[in-house]
Parts: C-alpha cells; structure tokens; sequence
C-alpha cells in the first residue's frame, strides 16, 4: 500500500497508533471531506505535529502510562488486524516507512510472546531513527511562510514542502492554509 492517496482505514489506524485514539467526529469528517489532509503523508506529518502527540512522547520518555484504561487501547490496537499488519502500519505511521524485514520479524516475534502493541508504538516513537526524523524538520519560524498564498507558485517553496513529505496540493493550501501552519509548527 503506497502512503499516498485517501485509504480510509488507514485514517483509523493512524488516529490509534499515534495518538492512543480513534478520530473524533469532526476530524474523521474533515479528514473524509479533504478539508485537513489529502494524503496519508500529510495526515501522518499532522499527527506526529500535534501537541497531543508532543505530551504522550514527553510522558513516554519519563516513563509514563498516557492511557487511562490500557486494556481499552490494547484492545483497539488489536482490532487493527494481524500482528504483520500493525507492525507494517506502526512504522509507516512513526517512521514514515515500510519496515525491514528483520525489524518486521523482531517485532512480529515480540508480540507472538505477549507484548502489548502499544509498547511496540512507544518503542519505535523513542527510537534512535524517530529522534533523527523528528529533528530533521526545521523549526525555523519562516515555515509559517509555507502557507502563504504568495509562495504557492514559487517552485522552490513547493520543493522545500515536497522534501518534507508535505502535499504541495495547491487547492488543499488555499482552502485552509492557516491549518498547514498551526497543525505542524504552533505558528
């Protein structure tokens, strides 16, 4: 499954694995409608941007429980299919990539044991290559100048948005652009 394009379960899957949650109403019918993200790279990037997904990273790293009933989140991350299918979907969703196949194995072999799939979730939004990912993108407060209408025809602008793994769908920037910023970077 390619990550760009409208898969309505991943929509789903995405919500749970990221933020321990399924989408509310509004979100999952601004998702549908088009209005917040075209494609599953844009969705993810907003995710990952959220300062909801800021507290549970922060709140993992000290070691945390961010659930309040984590059977109830071990059950909904179960309900997402096998185990080869939630490791595939935990690693387009944290690392923004398909797995390798030995981490695919290693991780499959972990919850065949007994682990709980959110463990799996906390380890790979702490790993090494997530750290590296997240610190990639660029802070500087000129992104806010990404949803600016006067950039929207300037290539390198569009190339700078592509290199992050952002839609540089026109249509979607000019019907919220203020959305784009707030969502990824607080502007």
């Amino acid at each position: 499954m390619s990550l760009h394009g409208r898969d309505l379960p991943f929509l789903t899957e995405a919500y749970w694995i990221v933020l321990g949650r399924a989408p509310s109403a509004l979100e999952y019918r601004e998702e549908l409608a088009g209005h917040l993200n075209l494609d599953q790279v844009t969705l993810l990037h907003g995710l990952l941007h959220t300062a909801e997904f800021r507290r549970l990273r922060a709140a993992w790293t000290r070691g945390e429980e961010t659930h309040p009933d984590r059977e109830a989140l071990e059950a909904a991350l179960v309900a997402l299919g096998s185990n080869e299918h939630f490791v595939k979907r935990v690693y387009e969703s944290i690392l923004g990539r398909v797995p390798d196949e030995s981490g695919a194995a290693h991780y499959a072999s972990v919850l065949a044991r007994g682990e709980r799939r959110a463990v799996i979730v906390r380890a790979l939004a702490l790993s090494d290559e997530f750290e590296r990912r997240w610190r990639s993108v660029p802070v500087d407060t000129q992104l806010c100048e990404l949803a600016n209408p006067a950039k929207w025809d300037n290539q390198e602008w569009l190339d700078l948005l592509r290199s992050l793994g952002l839609s540089d769908d026109k249509l979607a920037m000019h019907r919220k652009p203020y959305e784009f910023t707030q969502f990824l970077y607080g502007c």
